[in-house]
């Protein structure tokens, strides 16, 4: 079941060899390695100095398993499966191919993966950054030793070049992901690099998520998508080139200029018209990033904003035929782009025609509106100018596409002439920062326009600032509506949120306890939190069960824009309490969500592409049931509590214009509403919270 296994120890792997089990007695683990005792130990996956020889691992359920190495090292090895689709689960549930590297640790000075090959691997490379006690070259400190991840020039691919094999696959090739972000002890001018890697034919490329004191550069990397089984009655979760989530870099932490850079990046899709899930790049939640210079093709939706990612810098990248182009989501928000004598350069290149859309503001479930993301471009029509072909979601006020009437309140904005067009290795890396104090102060003075889950969206903006005012203080200098609302949020739960999160990783588990049983949770977001502390409490106390997995595994399948980013946080610790790599979906958005039930023989509930808002979300239980993009006489209406017991079914669910109303005299708690068309199969799957 383990090749070899290392515990604190020192480790060098050369030139070895793991394959050829038979099909019974599949490896588990190729190589095991566990640091014990506070150690910092070095593990080392290499070739011989100057050979090409790697070391290779054939038919392992996991080639390198990792936990709490202070170095971790594996170049140029070789990995490949001979599993498929087709094939039965094995026994123990740790099939061949199911993951590469995965590596979980609260300490590391280096992370470096690079130069090398993985064919049919489920999961290529997972790293996740945990907490808790480390070494510190004398005395013991708490939270996160927090250096260098490298993760460069590796290839990814469901077979070997040629062959057309159909039941190999990729499902998410890199995945590198944080639980908290209090308390980290940085290696100065450490970044998280993942540059330059090719990954063919994958579902998902590189998803990196909840970073928000570390620079995360994502460079030059080549992607090819391609569509994972998608039906009515067998959705998929998001799938995507390139996924930033809740990353937010601070100037005082780490380097002076704080960047997440997406940049240099090509990524083509096997489809416009097919997957409604499947994106080139987007970023949900992040700050202080540039995404400029990418160049995305034939992907339903091409580069993607979700919910405030301000400050943004957008310039530079090349679209080509997608469903639609530019999007903004989820009240997707990045601020003002170019200015009077610079335009964002940003390129619609291909077929445009209807159904196909240059822009789109779309409102799942939050509106989105284009107000206050603004793009200067150039004054002439053409590559540079998406003008005239921009797609609005029915039935929100207020959302605008991209337009230009000549009055204040268009869009786009023309520059003033027609500069040179700037080549994108000459352009200033530097993170935008125009603007910032004027975003933060309307957002705590709730100066935003929003349409809906107004109070949601809110308190997660709210939220977002109070933790950067928290750990960026000098911004306080030059704001008093700032100062004012800094000053009454320390004494809110926001400010105790924030500091059990210091207690976790300091680690003081019995003050972190004592906060979070005091806090009186005055919304669900709050809830969420207080859910969230509560399972990593018993995580750390070793009391876990079943239905703690349970609820921290129904947090994780909420929606970060309604529920907070807590879900992010929530993810990542169910992925690291499990040694797992389960991609769950935001249960937001009725035309793309998904919720994955863990297993690694995963089932699946989930939605389509049928648009459907629900609302009051929470609810004291009377709620509305609005069919957003038909109008129905009748659904198949269906709702269950977490255990997936049926507490309501109506398979002729009469609806008066595709709009109705139920009662539900439920318990207060979290309820899942399955809604099915019955002449088209079209489905979704929407969470409801019940709070009388």
């Amino acid at each position: 079941m383990i090749g070899i296994d290392a515990h604190s120890t020192n480790f060098t792997c050369v030139n070895n060899v793991f394959q050829n089990n038979p099909a019974n007695q599949k490896l588990a683990v190729a190589i095991n390695a566990i640091a014990e005792n506070l150690t910092n130990n070095r593990l080392r996956v290499i070739p011989a100095a100057g050979k090409n020889f790697a070391n290779r691992f054939y038919d392992v359920g996991r080639a390198i398993n990792s936990i709490d190495y202070y170095e971790n090292i594996a170049t140029h090895c070789d990995v490949r499966s001979s599993w498929n689709t087709t094939a039965p689960f094995t026994s123990p549930p740790v099939f061949n191919g199911k993951h590469g590297f995965i590596i979980q640790t609260n300490r590391f000075k280096m992370v470096n993966f690079s130069n090398n090959s993985m064919y049919n691997i489920e999961n290529g490379i997972t790293f996740f950054g945990n907490f808790g006690p480390f070494q510190g070259g004398g005395p013991i400190f708490n939270g996160q030793y927090s250096g260098q991840i490298n993760i460069i020039n590796n290839t990814i691919r469901p077979h070997l070049p040629g062959n057309t094999v159909t039941t190999q696959y990729v499902a998410n090739a890199i995945t590198v992901s944080n639980v908290v972000n209090a308390n980290i002890f940085f290696l100065p001018n450490s970044t998280i690099n993942v540059n330059s890697n090719k990954l063919t034919e994958v579902y998902r490329g590189i998803g990196i998520s909840t970073w928000t004191k570390k620079d995360v550069k994502t460079n030059n990397n080549t992607i090819s998508l391609v569509e994972d089984a998608f039906t009515a009655t067998n959705p998929t979760p998001l799938q995507y080139g390139i996924a930033h989530q809740a990353n937010r870099a601070a100037t005082n932490f780490g380097n002076s200029i704080a960047e997440n850079l997406v940049n240099g990046v090509g990524i083509t899709g096997s489809v416009v018209s097919g997957n409604p899930n499947v994106r080139a790049i987007v970023t949900a939640l992040c700050g202080n990033q540039v995404v400029r210079c990418n160049t995305v093709n034939n992907t339903f939706k091409g580069i993607e904003f979700r919910g405030d990612n301000f400050p943004t810098s957008f310039t530079n990248n090349s679209m080509t035929t997608h469903r639609y182009g530019f999007v903004l989501d989820n009240a997707g928000f990045i601020g003002v782009q170019g200015n009077t004598t610079s335009p964002t350069d940003n390129r619609w290149v291909g077929m445009w025609s209807i159904p196909n859309f240059k822009t789109a503001t779309l409102a799942n479930p939050t509106a989105s509106t284009a107000i206050g993301s603004e793009l200067w471009v150039r004054n002439t029509s053409g590559v540079f100018n998406p003008n005239g072909s921009g797609f609005v979601q029915v039935g929100f006020p207020f959302q605008d596409d991209y337009f230009n009437d000549g009055s204040a309140n268009s869009t786009l904005k023309y520059v003033t002439s027609n500069p040179i067009v700037v080549a994108c290795n000459t352009i200033s890396p530097c993170c935008p920062s125009t603007g910032k104090i004027a975003r933060m102060e309307q957002v705590v003075q709730e100066q935003e326009l929003l349409v809906n889950n107004i109070v949601e969206t809110r308190y997660i903006n709210k939220n977002k600032v109070y933790r950067m005012l928290r750990s960026e203080l000098d911004l306080l200098d030059s704001s008093t509506v700032l100062l004012d609302f800094y000053n009454d949020r320390l004494i809110s739960n926001s400010e105790t949120m924030a500091a059990v999160e210091e207690d976790f990783m300091l680690p003081d588990v019995l003050a972190a306890q004592a906060k979070t049983f005091g806090m009186m949770a005055t919304n669900s977001i709050e809830q969420n939190y207080l859910t969230f502390f509560e399972s990593y409490i018993k995580h750390q106390t070793d009391t876990i069960n079943a239905s703690d997995s349970l609820t921290l595994r129904t947090l994780a399948m909420g929606c970060p824009f309604t529920d907070g980013e807590v879900v992010y946080q929530a993810r990542a610790l169910f992925n690291a309490i499990y040694m797992s790599n389960v991609i769950f979906e935001d249960n937001c958005s009725s035309g793309n969500a998904r919720m994955m039930e863990f297993a690694e023989n995963s089932a699946n509930i989930s939605s389509t592409d049928l648009q459907v808002t629900i609302y009051p979300n929470p609810s004291t239980g009377l709620i509305n049931i609005n069919m957003m993009d038909m109008i129905l006489d009748e659904i198949n209406l269906t709702i269950e509590d977490i255990s997936g017991k049926t507490i309501y079914t109506n398979t002729h669910f009469q609806l008066t214009g595709g709009i109705a109303q139920l009662k539900l005299k439920v318990e207060n708690g979290i309820y899942f509403v399955r809604i099915r068309d019955n002449i088209t199969g079209k489905a979704t799957v929407k969470k409801i919270i019940i709070n009388e």
